[in-house]
């Protein structure tokens, strides 16, 4: 458990075959979201009932088969969280082309959203979590950041010392590097969860991520 502060806090699962972050961030108050849900869907509703959660969004960075695959946990809480993905990548829930579940050779139930996400759209937890939609295509048509105070959840547009790939269906690089100009805009002591590997901040990777230098 990363601990934020007294009133946020993170807890990030490694799922899957290709070693997906999933994040739950939750208050004090138990109110909380999963952000990619992407494998192991036991593993995710046991850290969900080991911390008493209530569970309010869950949502998909982008619509790849490892950020999305384990949506239908939704159906096994209580009450049902909203279920949201930006509209470019809607169509990636139901095309096991697109998400590459096809391809991929991964069991996938498709789960439909229940809300559209767009950019600048706040997404209100309680009155202690908030998360801002920054609409950073590249990696997917529809890809999402997800800005909370001073902490970016940045699916797979940047990780530590790398970016996301842009030769997969959908991907478009010169969409990816003006995303990852506007991200570069933000506070430099911007921390980023990314979607696969180690937290990082903006800071170091300006200074050392080889796609940014």
């Amino acid at each position: 458990m990363n601990l934020i502060n007294s009133e946020v806090k993170i807890l990030q699962l490694v799922v899957g075959p290709v070693q997906t972050n999933c994040y739950i961030v939750f208050s004090d108050k138990k109110n909380a979201v999963i952000i990619d849900p992407g494998d192991e869907p036991e593993k995710i509703l046991r850290t969900v009932e080991k911390q008493n959660l209530n569970v309010k969004y869950i949502i998909n960075t982008h619509g790849h088969c490892d950020h999305i695959g384990a949506n239908h946990i939704k159906n096994k809480l209580k009450p049902f969280p909203l279920l949201g993905i930006h509209q470019q990548d809607e169509p990636y829930i139901k095309d096991t082309l697109l998400n590459l579940s096809e391809i991929m050779g991964t069991k996938y139930i498709p789960v439909e959203p229940d809300i559209i996400l767009n950019d600048n759209q706040r997404i209100v937890i309680d009155d202690s979590i908030w998360f801002d939609i920054l609409h950073t295509p590249g990696h997917t048509p529809g890809s999402i950041s997800l800005k909370l105070n001073n902490y970016l959840f940045s699916g797979d547009l940047i990780f530590f010392q790398s970016i996301g790939r842009t030769d997969l269906p959908g991907g478009d690089e010169n969409l990816m590097q003006q995303s990852l100009k506007r991200i570069c805009c933000l506070d430099k002591k911007l921390v980023i969860f990314p979607g696969h590997g180690p937290k990082t901040t903006l800071k170091q990777e300006i200074k050392t991520n080889p796609y940014l230098v």
